[in-house]
């Protein structure tokens, strides 16, 4: 919403913050759109759980770089990269930020197995 100021192009989107954030789920902004489920890293876990999985790991992909407007060009400049790279590892993990990236990754194990 920030970042795209998507407020803009779909001003409704708005309204639906609230509802998003309480249901998980994203509806689609435009026609031909797509649907998504949001989550934060506590229900993640707790779903991979009732899928009968064990948590082996839960990461932020992005972490807080997605917000930034040069992206782009700092993946492309070695030395900014390198840094942008070393903060996303850094902070991959904490609780309190995993879930400020756009994107979760959560590898899960099957209980019992092995």
């Amino acid at each position: 919403m920030l970042r795209e100021r998507l407020y803009l192009t779909y001003p409704a989107a708005l309204d639906l913050i609230d509802e998003i954030d309480r249901t998980g789920m994203l509806p689609p902004f435009a026609e031909g759109g797509f649907t998504a489920f949001c989550h934060r890293p506590g229900e993640l876990r707790d779903e991979v759980g009732e899928a009968g999985l064990g948590v082996v790991d839960l990461v932020s992909v992005e972490g807080p770089a997605f917000i930034l407007g040069d992206l782009d060009a700092r993946m492309a400049d070695p030395a900014d990269r390198s840094v942008a790279l070393a903060v996303a590892r850094a902070i991959e993990r904490v609780p309190e930020l995993t879930g400020f990236g756009p994107h979760l990754i959560v590898t899960g194990i099957g209980i019992g197995i092995g």
